[in-house]
């Protein structure tokens, strides 16, 4: 797996664990930024994959647990961390 900055269609789906009809529909519903570099060649930005990550960390905080691709995913997971309200979580009924 490359370090680029810059990774194609199948490179994002190994680095979030999905296949590449997945990552064209993030693509196409806009979750997930590209760059068009030629008519048949797209591009998706190493950062925007680390801030679709954190996004989906944000939203689904109490069930799933991911390591981040990148430090700087690490570096917005913590910083949103320490700004978020805390949240009340529902008490058990016995």
């Amino acid at each position: 797996m490359s370090t680029s900055l810059l990774v194609d269609i199948n490179e994002a789906a190994a680095l979030l664990s999905t296949g590449r009809r997945t990552v064209e529909l993030l693509l196409a519903r806009g979750e997930l930024p590209s760059l068009l570099i030629s008519r048949r060649a797209r591009r998706i930005r190493r950062l925007d994959i680390d801030a679709y990550i954190a996004r989906r960390l944000e939203a689904d905080a109490d069930q799933v647990q991911v390591e981040p691709v990148t430090p700087e995913a690490s570096a917005l997971i913590r910083k949103h961390r320490s700004t978020a309200p805390e949240r009340k979580r529902p008490s058990k009924v016995a």
